[in-house]
């Protein structure tokens, strides 16, 4: 098993390659009724032989802090990202 180490955590590398489709801000509804109504061929497909599932989001919901937090698999207190702007004072 290899590792990788960012930030002063390990991390194991994957066996094949890993590709994460983030639909933020879509109801997960819209996917379900997509799916059923075939208006989404490819991404069914993607669910059907891959992993569909629905993330809990980080809080503040905001689209910075939950993609840091998906990207790290930590929380905001540790990524230290709080919102999707930088304060420059």
């Amino acid at each position: 098993m290899e590792t990788i180490t960012v930030n002063r955590r390990d991390y194991r590398l994957p066996d094949r390659p890993v590709v994460v489709i983030c639909a933020d801000g879509c109801a997960q509804e819209y996917l379900s009724l997509g799916f059923v109504h075939g208006e989404l061929p490819h991404l069914a497909k993607l669910a059907a032989y891959g992993h569909y599932g629905l993330a809990r989001g980080a809080l503040p919901s905001f689209t910075n802090v939950n993609n840091c937090a998906m990207v790290t698999g930590t929380p905001p207190s540790e990524t230290g990202i709080g919102g999707n702007y930088i304060l420059d004072p």
